[in-house]
């Protein structure tokens, strides 16, 4: 029962009291509110109750209340539990005894024995008790002193309040305190009717995303077929081709020859060669065209589709999973990914410009930094906001030495001493749990708490401007995101209980309403990194499920969808380009993707480093260039990557584990939180 339940009961009883004209007993009951301090623990009030009666050697009074308990709450347990409720009355017996010694009060001593000589004679257990008011000094008595001590008391206080919970939780509860069972069952079965109901609706809304995604596999597969269908017309136009050019070579060459004998007077012989000369070059035409790699290609690639076209009752999805995206050049490679391969000449990063800013009192939950690149915010558990700017000047190459581990030197440059320098701090009494910068000038900061609000500071005045309610069944806010142009919001929310579960919406900054409600299949689940692209057409999210799924902008439903990885998603983000996708998951495995992929990763990158406890770190994962990234996952160690490698190519070692990281595409800076609740900043180069 909770605290509120007790006072509605007891605001009745008092009612019904009054009205009866019992005031006497309102009186009595109002003094026992006073002295009760907390409804919720009656079983630890009832037992300093006791233990008030034997401090003030009131004996009657702690008899009465004994017998009260005994009769009302042991009730049935009094066979079942008989040997331990007499130990506990016993010892009671004797704390009082030692009690009233104590404060040497020989008239209460005297009424004990009056009271209980007769009960206790014939219990072994207490014939040396009968002498403790003759001791002189019984507290220093060997049979006697562990009673006079405060650990033995407060052991006899846990012991009793341990064996009421034990009783009290199966004692019948009053009719009273049943008032409003009809009212929740029915409220259970109206909820279990609601979710019956959106289940359905859920289930509905999957069956359409699934046929959706069909009919597009379907056009794709056909449009496959067509480009195989015209390449293979046109390998056929160009072997045709090579097989006439070859014959008029071989006729002109039969002709030279001809004429050639005919001068030399030898012509049957040189019929011979000429017959000869042509099956060769026959040959070794067929030879040059079955070795061609891309008919090799084609032929794969064509029986491929045909066994996906042909399998009508087999799953589309898993057989275009299941394609190999075999490349047979290097250009091939970087024209599927947008960007140029210089992975061979890179020897490592350029890490200078250090700085570190001051310790935070509360743990640092998320970092970021804003779309120029210039100003980076900070959020920490106790409601902290920080700010600080950087100068954004491209920094020369420095001296001293870098961690790296890359092929070729692997070493990077311009690692000096590290500055101290102060953030800006706005103080507020909120959980802080997100951060987004944004607005119409990029000049306000978004910040999303556990209790279903969206705080909002100004970044030139470096005050709160507000806060921002939302209406959400999920009160926390787990993830905030502006888009390009600083007029939507994009939250994702969840709650503490059950963390699989959330909601997705969009929040027009403007009329500071719902604009538009994401329908994330199967329901309710809850999203925890997000990402959009350049435009902010597309919108990246990744969720609990392990589930990559695409929005456009104003399309409640996912236009593509795939499970990327077997546990949460904890970051994911667009390329600079937007023609791939990275994202990282809590199990430490990091994977890249494209639209054509359709849930076949295309690279996964190996960890270094990856911590074993995940209690408190953030993996945190974005693209500094167009084709390296920065990753963080709570260890001391912060890695680099190129897309194109499978390893690392440098990392960046600090003194403690590192939980939230940024890398800005626009200033090269980065932003570090660390366990240890300190902030640092470095400016990152590749070399």
């Amino acid at each position: 029962m909770n605290k509120k339940t007790f006072q509605y009961c007891d605001k009745l009883v008092q009612e019904y009291l009054q009205f009866r004209g019992f005031n006497k007993t309102v009186s009595l009951l109002s003094n026992e509110h006073q002295k009760q301090k907390n409804p919720d623990l009656l079983i630890e009030n009832l037992v300093q109750d006791l233990f008030n009666f034997i401090e003030l050697s009131k004996l009657k009074s702690f008899l009465g209340l004994w017998n009260h308990i005994s009769k009302h709450y042991f009730g049935i347990h009094q066979i079942e539990h008989s040997k331990t409720i007499k130990e506990l009355e016993n010892f009671l017996l004797k704390h009082f005894l030692i009690t009233a010694i104590k404060n040497n009060r020989r008239e209460k001593i005297n009424e004990f024995f009056v009271t209980f000589s007769d009960q206790l004679t014939n219990q072994t257990d207490w014939k040396h008790w009968f002498t403790i008011q003759f001791i002189q000094s019984p507290q220093k008595n060997v049979r006697f002193k562990k009673y006079f001590t405060q650990e033995w008391k407060q052991s006899l206080f846990v012991s009793i309040v341990n064996f009421f919970e034990i009783v009290f939780s199966n004692v019948k509860k009053p009719k009273l305190l049943h008032f409003r069972s009809e009212e929740r069952e029915k409220k259970s079965i109206i909820y279990m009717n609601e979710s019956a109901e959106n289940e359905i609706i859920s289930l509905k809304n999957e069956i359409e995303f699934l046929e959706m995604q069909v009919d597009k596999l379907k056009k794709k597969i056909k449009s496959k077929d067509k480009l195989i269908e015209n390449i293979q017309k046109k390998q056929d136009q160009s072997s045709k081709e090579k097989n006439n050019s070859n014959e008029v070579n071989s006729i002109n060459s039969n002709n030279n020859t001809n004429e050639n004998n005919a001068n030399n007077g030898g012509s049957g012989s040189n019929n011979n060669n000429s017959n000869g000369s042509k099956e060769t070059t026959q040959l070794n035409t067929k030879i040059n065209i079955n070795k061609n790699p891309n008919q090799i290609q084609i032929k794969k690639q064509t029986e491929k589709l045909k066994n996906v076209n042909d399998s009508t009752n087999g799953d589309i999805m898993n057989l275009i999973n299941n394609e190999d995206y075999d490349f047979n050049n290097i250009s091939e490679l970087e024209e599927f990914f947008g960007i140029r391969n210089t992975s061979n000449q890179i020897t490592g990063c350029l890490f200078q410009d250090e700085y570190e800013y001051q310790k935070f009192p509360a743990k640092i939950r998320k970092s970021t930094i804003s779309k120029n690149g210039l100003l980076s915010s900070v959020i920490s558990s106790d409601g902290n906001l920080g700010m600080f700017t950087f100068d954004g000047k491209k920094k020369s190459k420095g001296k001293g030495k870098g961690k790296g581990k890359g092929k070729g030197k692997g070493k990077g440059k311009g690692k000096g001493k590290t500055k101290k320098k102060k953030a800006s701090i706005i103080e507020s009494d909120a959980d802080l749990r997100s951060i987004s910068i944004g607005g119409k000038d990029g000049n306000i900061i978004s910040c999303g708490t556990n209790d279903k609000k969206i705080k909002l500071y100004d970044i030139k005045t470096k005050k709160i401007l507000g806060d921002l309610n939302i209406t959400s069944k999920f009160p926390i806010v787990e993830e905030i995101l502006y888009d390009t142009n600083g007029d939507n919001l994009v939250v994702a929310t969840s709650t503490e209980l059950e963390k699989n579960m959330g909601s997705l919406f969009v929040l027009n900054m403007e009329k500071l309403k719902k604009s538009l409600v994401y329908q994330i299949e199967p329901s309710n689940v809850a999203i925890t990194a997000m990402n959009f692209s350049s435009n902010s057409n597309l919108l990246l999210t990744g969720g609990t499920d392990g589930m990559i799924r695409i929005f456009e902008k104003n399309t409640k439903l996912p236009i593509m969808g795939w499970l990327g990885h077997n546990s949460p998603i904890r970051s994911i983000c667009f390329s600079p380009n937007n023609k791939i996708i990275l994202s990282a998951s809590e199990d430490g495995s990091i994977s890249l993707w494209s639209y054509q992929s359709l849930g076949k990763s295309l690279l996964e990158y190996q960890v270094t480093d990856f911590p074993n406890n995940l209690n408190y770190s953030q993996i945190c994962c974005n693209f500094g260039t167009n084709s390296e990234f920065l990753y963080s996952c709570g260890s001391t160690q912060v890695s680099v990557y190129n897309v194109f490698k499978e390893n690392r190519i440098d990392y960046i070692e600090f003194p403690q584990p590192i939980i939230t990281s940024h890398w800005s595409l626009q200033s090269k800076y980065a932003v570090f939180g660390s366990l240890e609740k300190i902030l640092y900043s470095k400016y990152i180069e590749i070399n």
